[in-house]
């Protein structure tokens, strides 16, 4: 029986490059998103393309029940899944007082619960078996915090902890969990969090220069990926810097002039 990759937020970006990815490799995937005309357009070319089964599912993952029926679907139907991307999310720019609160908490919802929820029904299926990988999307906005991307670096902080956390409860089952850390990438990312792409030192890297990093960390079996050489730098600087100073240059780069109050 083939093996199945199943990957959230694959209709554009870093998880339809890991789609490719897999489909490269010869591995079955289940590409998931909202848009169903995308999806299809997706998974038939992919299909085409690799020989491969592609699966595309149109379900909104901030939603509980969605992301419940996303691993029903893999049960019922007896899909050998043995790699879970969670890849969909999304970020936002501005002072945390301005911005739209059901926007921010929405947020959360998708970049954290979502990836807790299916987490953890997938490693039970991994468990199952005594194999299996999740990849969880975090950031090197996981390092520190982002002011005028509070909520954004926030839910990468919890991604890259409870990663790690569950790596180590899983260490000798079979079953890994690793976390992919890039830096800027030329996504639609800043776009749709109403930002431009900041103008800072570090470089934003292709979608291409993420995966194939992020699948030289699943072959080798690392706990977290930092994409990009300055960034792996700035990150074991960080070890050695107050947080103070981190948040103070983070600021700088992404931030916004306040609006005037009254």
């Amino acid at each position: 029986m083939k093996e199945y990759a199943v990957i959230t937020g694959a209709s554009a970006g870093i998880g339809l490059e890991f789609a490719r990815e897999f489909a490269k490799r010869g591995v079955n995937i289940v590409v998931v998103a909202r848009s169903e005309e995308r999806l299809k357009a997706i998974a038939a070319e992919l299909s085409t393309t690799f020989g491969i089964e592609s699966i595309g599912l149109a379900l909104d993952l901030a939603e509980s029940g969605e992301r419940k029926r996303l691993a029903e679907y893999c049960t019922e139907n007896e899909l050998d899944v043995s790699y879970l991307v969670n890849s969909a999310g999304y970020g936002s720019n501005g002072a945390f007082d301005i911005l739209d609160l059901a926007n921010e908490l929405q947020m959360t919802e998708l970049n954290c619960i979502a990836v807790q929820e299916l987490s953890r029904y997938f490693i039970e299926m991994f468990l199952r078996k005594r194999k299996g990988t999740v990849i969880n999307l975090a950031s090197t906005a996981a390092f520190q915090p982002v002011p005028y991307m509070a909520t954004y670096a926030a839910t990468k902080a919890f991604i890259l902890s409870f990663s790690l956390a569950l790596r180590n409860e899983l260490r000798g089952t079979g079953v890994e969990v690793m976390a992919l850390c890039p830096g800027p990438v030329d996504t639609s990312f800043f776009r749709n969090a109403g930002m431009a792409k900041p103008k800072t030192f570090l470089r934003v890297h292709p979608p291409s220069l993420v995966i194939r990093k992020a699948f030289y960390g699943i072959e080798h079996h690392k706990p977290f990926v930092v994409v990009g050489g300055l960034n792996t730098f700035l990150y074991y600087l960080g070890n050695i810097t107050p947080v103070t100073w981190r948040t103070w240059i983070a600021a700088s780069m992404f931030g916004r002039k306040r609006r005037k109050t009254s």
